[in-house]
């Protein structure tokens, strides 16, 4: 399937906006959600878990491929962009060396590899029984989306 010439919308999109950023509708035009996870920070953490909203961390890395099928299949779907929109998203970056905060976070939910998706219910618990380990397609991560 070829992906069309993008058309961007200089009113932005809801996603960006509700995070503070102004992406100027480039989300809507890609049709991902990759470019609109926060980096993890830990205070953004905690905040969004006092939020009262869903929250997904995806740990991920440029050289890991069932990362990049993710973001170009799973993240890329309509459905997933939609739904993903309504909660609090964030990424750690393992391409490199982690961050400091970032690694402590991987500490203590025993994330050892990539792709791993951490998944929290509104009361901010992490779902362990849906937390995801390698690559699942769009139909399957709208199954775990909605069981939060």
């Amino acid at each position: 399937k070829l992906i069309a010439p993008l058309s961007v919308d200089p009113a932005g999109c809801g996603a960006c906006a509700d995070r503070g950023r102004d992406c100027g509708g480039l989300a809507q035009a890609v049709g991902s959600i990759r470019d609109h996870l926060m980096p993890y920070r830990e205070a953004a953490f905690r905040e969004a878990l006092r939020s009262g909203r869903p929250m997904v961390i995806d740990v991920s890395a440029d050289w890991c491929l069932p990362c990049v099928e993710l973001d170009h299949v799973t993240f890329r779907h309509p459905d997933v962009v939609a739904r993903l929109s309504t909660m609090v998203t964030m990424r750690v970056d393992a391409t490199r060396e982690v961050e400091p905060e970032a690694q402590a976070l991987l500490e203590a939910y025993r994330v050892y590899g990539v792709p791993t998706v951490l998944l929290f219910d509104r009361t901010g618990q992490e779902r362990p029984e849906l937390r995801l380990l390698g690559f699942v397609g769009p139909g399957a991560f709208l199954e775990r989306l909605r069981q939060l």
